[in-house]
């Protein structure tokens, strides 16, 4: 769909197949907003120019937008590169969301967690590894459960 890989959720038209483990924008910030109500500047952590987090980065900003909460577009080329745009930006952040893509699952989110920590940021993330390491919060697909949904559903 976003990314042209499929026509629609209902028929790829194409034969792929799959699960999605999308978590809506809205589910992922209020289960943190919950926790932490004062946000008004949140950075958004991903990778410049990846389909997807450009897509989920879209989708943040238009319901953040509704909420009067800014967002900060931390793009980073490579971890360097995020930690640089962190500390450039770090009297305007409140908080920060660590997105789903591959520059932040591979040593980004730990740079993330780490700022957070030192600067007493909150961290959301849509990683469950990223909990387990330090981040306040990530409303996450439990991909076990998932899996045994999927199965149960034969379209």
């Amino acid at each position: 769909m976003e990314v042209s890989l499929i026509r629609s959720l209902e028929s790829s038209e194409n034969n792929l197949v799959g699960t999605r483990d999308y978590i809506s924008p809205a589910q992922q910030y209020f289960a943190f907003e919950r926790l932490y109500p004062h946000t008004k500047m949140l950075a958004f952590v991903h990778r410049a120019d990846e389909p997807n987090s450009v897509i989920q980065l879209n989708q943040f900003k238009q319901l953040l937008e509704e909420r009067k909460i800014g967002v900060i577009d931390i793009a980073g080329v490579n971890i360097q590169d995020i930690n640089a745009q962190l500390n450039a930006h770090l009297h305007q952040i409140d908080a920060l969301f660590l997105s789903c893509d591959t520059l932040v699952q591979t040593g980004g989110e730990e740079i993330g967690i780490a700022f957070g920590r030192l600067h007493r940021k909150p961290v959301l993330t849509c990683n469950n590894v990223g909990v387990s390491k330090g981040a306040l919060i990530g409303n996450v697909p439990v991909y076990i459960l998932l899996g045994k949904w999927r199965a149960k559903r034969p379209h």
